[in-house]
């Protein structure tokens, strides 16, 4: 059968989404270490085992673990765990679980998502109060408000620091509220406010743990710290079509996220440090050029506003998306595997096109 696609010709490197990337050599070899014998399905295999036991050393509290095979599947395995048919959830309105999900929560959980305007992707404990008390003014009338979900880092890459975190924990408790994280790119954050994951999550009842974004395949995780919601667990996993029965090649790349350089670094933080570094960099070589740095760079994400055409010409090249067209703002994104050198080819494509 002739083939009209070069397969062969995979050697380019973008910034346009780190779901882009390929998977870290590192996973992958831990992918094959695992694909030996037999070993029990469904996450009863001594990996899956081992990986369990790696998470409670990082997050050092009780809980429990449903290892998932992509992040809408997560996030709405957490809001199908915690909700109740007329409870709703409180979130910026440009949040994953509201933006980019097809409407996988409202139309699987059957929950309302009550959407917060905000300009850098995060919202405040103060605006979180006053969308409960609006909220709740029509009684039975209008949806309960149970859970608040933010993302972290944010959808803009911006980051929440510990204490608007812990101001957030705050005015969930005095509301009565659950709070969940959509950790996709966690560890980005985390290498930004130079913290342990643990830190971060301590403040949350439920933690989409990510692993795709980072170099993994098929490989992420929701962690529930709430003991009133492990009753059922088991099953919901399977009735929202995320448990995988072979589960081993899922937890052996956390396995390998987790495990230790030879500078006794875990393997996500060593890759988040590099995204972040590099996304840094290119936010200084595109202000220097002067272009308009709409948003702090804080993680792996850069958001530019830039001309129609240089923008249209980006994103047709595959270096980035157009995030919005008045004005014309892209969005980079910084992978694992991505180079200085990439970086380079980058800026010298601009500076040839502008």
């Amino acid at each position: 059968m002739s083939n009209p696609i070069d397969l062969n010709d995979s050697s380019k490197r973008y910034f346009k989404s780190d779901n882009y990337a390929g998977i870290h050599p590192n996973l992958l070899a831990k992918i094959t270490a695992v694909n030996i014998g037999h070993e029990s399905s469904y996450g009863a295999d001594k990996y899956t085992k081992y990986a369990e036991l790696c998470f409670q050393e990082v997050f050092n509290r009780e809980f429990r673990v449903a290892f998932t095979l992509n992040g809408t599947g997560t996030n709405v395995l957490a809001l199908k765990i915690a909700l109740k048919p007329h409870e709703s959830v409180i979130s910026a309105n440009t949040a994953h679980i509201n933006t980019n999900e097809t409407g996988a929560p409202e139309s699987v959980v059957g929950c309302k998502i009550l959407t917060i305007n905000t300009e850098n992707g995060k919202i405040t404990a103060e605006q979180i109060k006053s969308k409960y008390i609006e909220a709740t003014a029509f009684g039975r009338h209008a949806t309960h408000p149970k859970l608040v979900s933010i993302t972290q880092c944010t959808e803009f890459g911006t980051v929440y620091d510990l204490l608007e975190l812990k101001q957030i924990r705050k005015v969930c408790d005095e509301l009565n509220l659950l709070l969940h994280i959509d950790g996709c790119r966690i560890y980005n954050a985390a290498s930004f406010l130079n913290v342990d994951l643990g830190q971060i999550a301590v403040f949350t009842d439920f933690l989409s743990l990510g692993g795709t974004k980072l170099g993994a395949i098929m490989a992420e995780s929701l962690l529930i710290f709430n003991s009133s919601f492990f009753d059922g667990l088991e099953y919901l996993h399977k009735n929202t079509l995320q448990l995988n029965s072979k589960n081993r090649f899922v937890a052996s790349q956390y396995l390998g996220l987790f495990e230790n350089n030879a500078q006794n670094k875990p393997l996500w933080l060593e890759l988040a440090e590099h995204e972040n570094k590099l996304a840094h960099l290119i936010g200084q070589e595109l202000s220097n050029l002067g272009f308009k740095i709409i948003q702090k760079v804080e993680s792996n994400h850069i958001f530019v506003e830039v001309g129609e055409k240089i923008a249209k010409l980006l994103e047709s090249s595959g270096y980035c998306y157009i995030w919005t067209q008045n004005p014309f703002v892209v969005r980079f994104v910084v992978s694992f595997d991505n180079t200085e050198s990439d970086v380079g080819d980058l800026i010298t494509f601009i500076k040839n096109n502008i």
